[in-house]
């Protein structure tokens, strides 16, 4: 339900000057219950006069040469270094910031430990098995147990050569029956092969000789 307004008679107080004037010195407004602004329009226009040269002088050749100036200055330099030890000097302020300064740490390391381990050979396996094992999953395929041992053991079999082309690249997991046509997420279904073998193979079953 909403808000019955509260339509003054005769005149309101302002806010900013505290003179209570008639109706017409305030301009209408339906946001407020009132119907009115709060400020009068003398108040108003003051300080959009004020803002607008606030903007234009900070904006212009001379504002920027003073700002640029005065943050030279040595009064300037204090007050940067200044800034905020004020609000560091209260104990409460200084224990919150050291624990997210902590919690912030911690979890850029866990980000950074991460990043390297996938880097390796051993991590590039293991996010290859995770998501071909989701993949596998989702495919429906009955047998879901190819580990990431399994997969190195694999590549050393192979001498880390393309089971298809025999070049020795960077190799992938292909099942020999596609996933999508039956085939098992396991040691036995699984060969590796180069990318470009792999998505050439696609879905389709190659006869092994």
């Amino acid at each position: 339900m909403a808000r019955p307004k509260k339509i003054p008679i005769d005149g309101m107080k302002c806010t900013c000057c505290g003179l209570y004037q008639s109706l017409d010195n305030f301009p209408r407004d339906k946001h407020y219950a009132s119907g009115y602004k709060a400020r009068c329009k003398i108040c108003l226009n003051k300080i959009r006069k004020e803002r607008r040269y606030d903007y234009k002088y900070e904006h212009s050749p001379k504002g920027i040469a003073n700002t640029i100036k005065y943050r030279s200055s040595d009064k300037g330099k204090l007050n940067k270094a200044n800034y905020g030890k004020k609000w560091s000097a209260i104990p409460e302020n200084r224990e919150k910031m050291r624990e997210y300064q902590l919690k912030a740490n911690k979890t850029l390391l866990r980000k950074l430990s991460q990043k390297r381990y996938y880097e390796t050979q051993n991590g590039r396996a293991k996010k290859r098995e995770k998501d071909i094992r989701y993949k596998s999953k989702r495919r429906g395929s009955i047998i879901n147990d190819f580990s990431n041992a399994q997969w190195l053991t694999q590549i050393k079999l192979q001498n880390g050569r393309c089971f298809y082309c025999k070049n020795k690249i960077d190799l992938t997991i292909d099942h020999i029956i596609p996933v999508s046509k039956g085939g098992e997420h396991t040691q036995s279904n699984i060969v590796a092969a180069c990318k470009s073998c792999n998505s050439r193979k696609g879905n389709k079953i190659w006869l092994l000789l």
